[in-house]
C-alpha cells in the first residue's frame, strides 16, 4: 500500500491506517534509533514515541510525494533520540574549527555495516553523533548545529574528529582508506 493510500485511509480508519504505517516503518525507525543509541530498550521505547507522535500529528501531515511519509517518520525518531541524549546530559563543548576547514571523504572498503556501527558507538558520544546526522543522514552542517545548538564550526571540528578517530581504530583491523 502506498503512503498516499495510508494517508487516504486514516481519514476513514485511523487504527488500520496507524498499523499499516508501523508495520511498514517499524523496523526502519528501530534501526535509526539503534544507531543512535547503544541500549535496545532505548531504541525500541524511541520507536513507540515515534508512533505515539504519529498518532497525534498525522492528520496535519502534508503528503507531497512518496517517500514524504518515511522521511518525516526518520526525522521524528532522529528528533525523539536527540531529545533523549539531551535528557541524559549529553554535552558539548564549542570546538575551534580553522584546523578543520579540510573537509576530506572518508570511505572504507570490505566493510560491514554493523562493523561500521560497532566503531561509530566505540567514539565519544558526541562524535559519534555528528558523525552519523553529517554521514548517514546528511544533515548539513547549519542543520546538525540548529539540532544541537552548536556552531557549524563546531560541528565540522566534531566531524572531522570522528572520522579521524574511525581511520584509527579501522585501519588497524585490516581495512584499507581509500
Amino acid at each position: 500500500m502506498s503512503e498516499q493510500e495510508i494517508l487516504s485511509l486514516y481519514q476513514r480508519d485511523r487504527r488500520k491506517a496507524l498499523k499499516l504505517l508501523h508495520d511498514l516503518y517499524a523496523d526502519m525507525c528501530y534501526l535509526v534509533a539503534k544507531r543512535y543509541l547503544k541500549i535496545t530498550e532505548d531504541a525500541e521505547e524511541i520507536v513507540m514515541d515515534t508512533f505515539l507522535i504519529a498518532f497525534e500529528k498525522l492528520k496535519e501531515f502534508q503528503w507531497k510525494y512518496e517517500g514524504n511519509l518515511r522521511a518525516w517518520l526518520k526525522k521524528v525518531t532522529i528528533n525523539n533520540c536527540l531529545m533523549k541524549l539531551r535528557k541524559n546530559r549529553l554535552v558539548f563543548e564549542e570546538k575551534n574549527c580553522l584546523e578543520f576547514e579540510n573537509e576530506e571523504e572518508l570511505v572504507f572498503s570490505n566493510l560491514q555495516y554493523h562493523e561500521i556501527i560497532k566503531a561509530v558507538h566505540s567514539l565519544p558520544q558526541q562524535y559519534g553523533l555528528v558523525f552519523q546526522l553529517h554521514e548517514v543522514d546528511g544533515f548539513s552542517h547549519t542543520e546538525i548545529a540548529n539540532l544541537l545548538g552548536l556552531s557549524p564550526g563546531s560541528s565540522k571540528a566534531y566531524l572531522n574528529r570522528a572520522r579521524t578517530s574511525l581511520k584509527e581504530l579501522l585501519i588497524p583491523l585490516g581495512y584499507k582508506y581509500e
